[in-house]
């Protein structure tokens, strides 16, 4: 490391042709350098641009000599005078595109080794390589953008509160577990043996406490935890703009908010104008099917219970009957035409997978009617009338389905996005806001079997609606409101209770006692008998906002050091055991469970033979054998028979005469793997990726490599992948399956083990390792039963044995 000697001046991206003649120090990263054979260029990068620098061996032989030496990524730092570009020779696409600078001085203040990725590949890389280097993926031009946003957003929605009265309050980090929906984050206390802090799911009981503080208007940008099972895009740790006001109401809550996003939005260049539509919570679960419409397109749900009710079609007359829906989704004749019965036979599998029991449908003509076979069921009067119901034309289309009323609406809400997205409806420059309001105050959780509260059990109900809080509190609704932009909710909020009575009844409704109450709640309660205002909130998830607002797919592009979706930083290894004498000065006694590595699955084998023969068969039609063709089907044989030192040196052979072949890296990485090589293995199941981010063998076979190595957050990461890219193949669920159970999420890894056992239910393995999830579930006489058959579908089974022992001898 040099020790700096020039002092930087300028930022490379503040300059501008005004500078022409001046002598200015700039200091970064080579982005790029060309060597002309004469002149050297090199594109000098920082966080505000990109300037280039010029190196003329006539007119400074000792810069050139250090420019010859530069590589991609050097740190150096250069002093010289800013000269307007030859004619002919501008770059448009670079701001500072007119300007050039030949230094005098040039120090390198760093090297740099061989990056793990491209920057101008880092799209197509896994996102498990970038968030291991997340140090290098931070400097791309995109995440500098997507940090400069969330720094613009989150500057903007500060200085605009600060404007309306708001004072910004820290809340405790550690404080005390509540009831909020979720797994808190446990902290032991050390001076308290025994006792634990939680980590907040939100700052709600304290910013309640601060308006009953005297507090007219607090907020906060306050990080907030919830130890969630896997779920896609959630974070554990995660960050919302948090406010509270005193004396307030549902439309200033809303008016204030609408105000803060206007700014945020500015900022991100982007106008809205307030005020924002406002929506009953009933009507959109009646017209979008959920509860966060995305109003961008105008295809809505169409409610033909009546038709259903007096129909002679006995499957819809029924399901009206038994207090069912029957709802459709219309399709104007411009769109139907090009529907192919292709198309319908997949939506038809789609509404399959959401839960419908079916789909029907039904195109209006004169004569005939083409349908599923429904309308024979239908009189010409029944038909006009389901016409009029649909708001339907003579060439429209209706697709049906008759459930109760949650399923079609599930149902149909999530087939009207899948439709919108699939004939392209949605208007992507569209910025819609709405509110929605009205929800219920409660739910009943078939989960749990009882009552629980939709938004929380600190949301004021309805004022009309108290005397239902222990008659029929399902019909109670509540003073709360979220905020959706383009079918996403980006934050919602609520009126609160600010009476100690009313309180205590929200709790008894959701079978909250008062002694829970009190032991979780005391503070709370007592400080509403103090003299506590009214007073009302909301709460914007940032780090969703700023994604919407920057166009990305995952909020982990907008946080600087984020978790992957089972909670680890791939960066820093996070989490990690803690060391005996930690834990014993916590007085905490941690008792190890032994997780089995897992082998290469024998679902390797068929997806050797599955690529072989796909080559086999296109090749064959094609008429055409080459090189890198032979050594792989030779490999494959090799590979079926066993003998995988002869199959590795044939796909090697292939690689050579096919670098870049996806199935030549897949067949490597999968034959490496079985033969235990497994830091090869997963240099070359890397390569495959970047050639082919779409594959899902590679990632399985990495997930393989990884369990075998104990590197297990890592396994995880890429069976998700898997997941992700092949959901319905038995080898993904498989791969999920042993990662979850060797990082020990049990209760999801019992899930996927049974699924598996739905397909083979003689597979002695998946009883073996469901018996050992379970186990670490705290099922035992289950988990004895799951090793007890293993045992009894293959007596050879030694790993059952030995667990069934060793769970003997426990008892």
């Amino acid at each position: 490391m040099k020790e700096l000697v020039l002092t930087r001046t300028h930022y490379a991206g503040s300059l501008s042709p005004n500078n022409i003649g001046n002598s200015v120090c700039i200091a970064g990263w080579v982005d790029v350098r060309r060597d002309l054979g004469g002149l050297i260029f090199i594109e000098l990068r920082d966080s505000s641009g990109k300037i280039q620098l010029v190196a003329d061996p006539k007119g400074n032989k000792a810069v050139h000599d250090i420019f010859s030496t530069l590589k991609s990524e050097y740190v150096i730092i250069a002093q010289g005078k800013v000269s307007k570009r030859p004619d002919g020779s501008n770059n448009a696409e670079n701001k500072t595109g007119a300007i050039e600078i030949y230094p005098d001085q040039v120090q390198i203040l760093n090297t740099a080794k061989l990056l793990p990725f491209q920057f101008s590949e880092a799209e197509k890389v896994d996102e498990a390589l970038r968030l291991k280097h997340r140090f290098i993926d931070l400097r791309r031009e995109q995440m500098q953008y997507c940090l400069n946003l969330r720094h613009k957003v989150t500057h903007a929605i500060r200085s605009y509160l600060h404007t309306q009265g708001f004072i910004e309050v820290e809340t405790p980090i550690l404080t005390k577990a509540t009831p909020e929906g979720a797994r808190d984050f446990l902290v032991p206390s050390r001076l308290n043996p025994g006792t634990w802090y939680a980590l907040p799911q939100s700052p709600q009981l304290f910013k309640q406490t601060l308006m009953i503080s005297g507090v007219d208007r607090y907020y906060q940008i306050a990080r907030c935890f919830r130890d969630e099972d896997l779920r896609a895009d959630r974070q554990p740790e995660f960050t919302q703009v948090d406010l509270e006001m005193s004396f307030t109401d549902e439309d200033q809550v809303m008016a204030i908010t609408e105000g803060m996003l206007k700014e945020a939005f500015t900022v991100a260049g982007i106008d809205v104008k307030p005020p924002f539509t406002r929506m009953p919570y009933a009507e959109a679960v009646d017209k979008y099917g959920n509860d966060k419409p995305d109003t961008r397109f105008d295809l809505t749900i169409k409610d033909l219970t009546s038709l259903a009710l007096t129909c002679n079609f006995k499957v819809f007359r029924l399901v009206a009957e038994n207090g069912g829906k029957l709802k459709g989704l219309c399709l104007p004749a411009n769109l139907a035409q090009n529907i192919s019965r292709k198309q319908i036979d997949n939506w038809q599998e789609f509404a399959k997978n959401c839960g419908a029991k079916g789909l029907a449908w039904i195109v209006f003509s004169e004569a005939p009617i083409r349908s599923s076979g429904i309308a024979q069921h239908f009189s010409p009067e029944e038909i006009k009338e389901m016409m009029r119901l649909a708001s339907a034309d003579n060439g429209d289309m209706l697709l049906l389905v008759a459930d109760n009323q949650a399923q079609v609406a599930n149902v149909l809400g999530r087939m009207r996005l899948h439709i919108g997205e699939e004939l392209k409806l949605i208007d992507e420059s569209k910025h819609n806001l709405l509110w929605l309001y009205d929800f219920p105050a409660f739910e009943y959780s078939e989960q749990d079997k009882k009552m629980q509260a939709v938004n929380h059990p600190f949301t004021s109900p309805k004022m009309e609606d108290i005397d239902l809080l222990e008659k029929e509190p399902l019909k109670c609704k509540a003073r709360a409101y979220d905020i959706i932009y383009n079918g996403v909710e980006i934050g919602g909020g609520s009126i609160r209770i600010h009476n100690r009575q009313l309180q205590e009844r929200a709790f008894k409704a959701i079978g909250i006692d008062d002694e829970t109450a009190k032991e979780k709640f005391g503070f709370l309660l007592d400080a509403l008998e103090s003299g506590a205002p009214p007073h009302g909130g909301l709460a914007l998830g940032l780090d969703r906002l700023v994604m919407l607002l920057a166009g990305r797919k995952s909020i982990r592009d907008v946080i600087a050091f984020p978790k992957t979706q089972s909670g680890a930083c791939l960066m820093t290894q996070a989490p990690s055991s803690a060391s005996a004498e930690q834990l014993a000065e916590l007085n905490i006694e941690f008792k190890k469970t032994k997780v089995n590595n897992v082998p290469v699955h024998n679902s390797s084998a068929i997806v050797m033979l599955f690529v072989g023969l796909l080559i086999t068969l296109l090749l064959t039609a094609c008429g055409s054998f080459k090189t890198a063709t032979d050594y792989l089907i030779a490999g494959r044989e090799y590979f079926k028979a066993g003998d995988y030192k002869a199959a590795e040196k044939d796909f090697r052979e292939a690689l050579k005469r096919e670098p870049k072949s996806a199935t030549a890296l897949n067949n490597l990485g999968v034959v490496l793997n079985e033969l235990e090589k497994y830091d090869e293995a997963i240099d070359v199941l890397q390569q495959a990726i970047v050639v082919d981010p779409k594959n899902a063998i590679a990632p399985r076979a990495l997930s393989t490599a990884y369990l075998a190595k104990q590197m297990n957050k890592e396994a995880l990461l890429y069976a998700e992948k898997t997941m992700e890219l092949a959901p319905s193949e038995l080898s993904s669920h498989q791969a999920l399956s042993d990662a979850l159970l060797a990082n020990k999420e049990y209760k999801i890894a019992i899930d996927e083990y049974r699924y598996l056992l739905e397909a083979d239910a003689d597979d002695d393995t998946l009883h073996e390792k469901l018996g050992e999830a379970l186990m670490g579930a705290g099922e035992k006489d289950a988990a004895l039963a799951q090793w007890k058959k293993a045992i009894e579908i293959n007596p050879q089974n030694n790993a059952a044995k030995q667990k069934l022992e060793q769970a003997k001898k426990t008892n």
